[in-house]
């Protein structure tokens, strides 16, 4: 039998999110945390955040610009944030149950065990 393979996606996603969130706080809406972000979401999703409809649209309606270090409006911000939060909740990131939770992770991720609680 091989060995399953773990890829811990849960801290980077974590660490992640909090650095999107603080820099908002800051006013600093520089694309390099919307781009970091992405990156580290689209780990934990069961499929790519590329080809996620949600991001493609936004995507589409609010490019960002190809300088990471350019920064947006505050709404625009925002709404990234607003879209990379409702692609979360679309795949179960976030907003269930614990159980739900746990079902989504060893669903996608051996090893998860299920607590009774």
């Amino acid at each position: 039998m091989a060995e399953a393979l773990y890829l811990d996606v849960v801290r980077p996603l974590n660490v992640s999110y909090t650095d999107l969130l603080a820099a908002f706080n800051r006013m600093d809406t520089r694309v390099f945390y919307l781009r970091s972000f992405a990156s580290a979401l689209s780990m934990a999703m069961p499929k790519d955040l590329w080809s996620n409809e949600q991001y493609v649209e936004q995507l589409e309606r609010n490019p960002l610009p190809e300088d990471i270090y350019s920064t947006l409006d505050y709404d625009t911000f925002q709404s990234w944030i607003t879209v990379y939060e409702m692609i979360m909740r679309s795949v179960g990131l976030i907003g269930q149950s614990r159980s739900q939770s746990n079902s989504y992770l060893s669903k996608y991720f051996r090893g998860v065990e299920e607590d009774g609680d």
